[in-house]
């Protein structure tokens, strides 16, 4: 019950509270706090499909035996899934207006639309029994990216705090 004619906490109406992608988000720090943690999720998954792809060309042979359609789902499904999580959560925290990590944020969203055909043409090439060294290139460097953004939303805003301090200013230190 509200005392004195202020507000109940309890009761939360339109004003205060968010829809994000069906999350119901009370505050822009729950809701920072809620796209962070899917971020950090997804970049997990990325950098676990990262490693596992990069252990199995670690022990076969690429030139000798080429990867199948079949072989590239197995080694690369936990990769691609991370790529996906990765758009999902940044297209979201781009249309809700995220503060703090919006280029970070942006970095990551334009990173994952391009892992996506680059992604498609790779297993193309492979499934046709090419090594397609122009596209591992290419996927290397946008994973930089994928990694880059994420890292960005999640600690940028941070980082620039603990330098610039809460007035803008640069401190010495």
């Amino acid at each position: 019950m509200a005392a004195l004619g202020r507000p109940d906490p309890h009761r939360v109406n339109a004003r205060n509270r968010r829809e994000l992608g069906g999350w119901r988000v009370d505050s822009r720090r729950q809701m920072t706090r809620r796209l962070d943690l899917a971020l950090g999720g997804a970049l997990a998954l990325f950098l676990v499909g990262a490693v596992r792809d990069l252990a199995w060309h670690a022990t076969h042979d690429a030139q000798k035996a080429f990867e199948t359609g079949s072989t590239q789902v197995a080694v690369h499904w936990l990769l691609w899934a991370g790529a996906l999580a990765l758009l999902a959560v940044s297209a979201l925290a781009v249309r809700a207006g995220r503060p703090g990590g919006a280029r970070g944020y942006a970095l990551a969203l334009t990173a994952a639309l391009v892992y996506v055909p680059l992604s498609v043409w790779h297993f193309i090439e492979h499934a046709n029994g090419a090594d397609p060294q122009l596209v591992h290139l290419l996927i290397y460097i946008d994973s930089f990216g994928l990694v880059a953004g994420a890292c960005l939303a999640l600690y940028g805003e941070r980082l620039r705090r603990a330098a610039y301090g809460a007035d803008g200013r640069w401190s010495r230190g």
